[in-house]
């Protein structure tokens, strides 16, 4: 449908469900592609920014749901693709992403953990491991690495309030204003701090 849409640029990356588009000059932007494949198609897409604050604008995230013989196959590609490219960074994350999700956590963590060995500065693959620090009760863990997301990506919003909310949790309040104060200045308009009582 995206081809048809007339994206024909689009290009399968890392077998991890992300489609990028090939810009050409920069003129393009995921958010105008999402438009233009909704109206075209009625087919919902989400820009990458969520993910990638720096190189996100340029690509898609592709959810997809299906029964669990399906999943299990996506699965094991995922982990074929890792034994052929041990290194890449982006498989480690999805397949964290995918274990976590299905439940096992902590295998989760295990790739979230060999992706930042491999890239140390991204503040996605920081986030993913907070949040499943989190599933795991395990705020005080989680909580560097919202700190770690938000220096190294520091327009994203969530990061603030999450280190905000932790260290409210802890007692630290004059520490989680801090950060609730950054959200604030951020997005003043944000219900999520409000209700924090920033």
């Amino acid at each position: 449908a995206v081809g048809q849409a007339g994206h024909l640029d689009l290009v399968a990356r890392d077998a991890s469900g992300l489609l990028e588009q090939c810009l050409g000059c920069g003129r393009i932007i995921g958010a105008v592609i999402a438009a233009d494949v909704l109206a075209t198609t009625g087919v919902a897409l989400a820009p990458g920014i969520d993910f990638d604050r720096s190189r996100g604008h340029r690509m898609m995230r592709l959810s997809f749901c299906g029964d669990t013989a399906e999943l299990d196959e996506a699965l094991d590609r995922l982990e074929q693709n890792l034994r052929w490219e041990p290194r890449n960074e982006s498989l480690h994350v999805n397949l964290g992403s995918f274990w976590s999700i299905r439940g096992d956590v902590p295998r989760g963590l295990r790739h979230y953990q060999k992706a930042l060995r491999l890239n140390p500065r991204s503040p996605g693959t920081h986030r993913e491991l907070a949040q499943a620090y989190l599933k795991l009760n395990q705020p005080s863990t989680a909580l560097p690495h919202y700190q770690t997301a938000a220096q190294l990506d520091p327009w994203n919003v969530s990061d603030w309030v999450n280190v905000g909310l932790i260290l409210g949790q802890q007692g630290r309040l004059a520490y989680a204003r801090r950060a609730f104060t950054r959200a604030l200045w951020i997005d003043p308009r944000n219900e999520k701090i409000i209700l924090a009582g920033a």
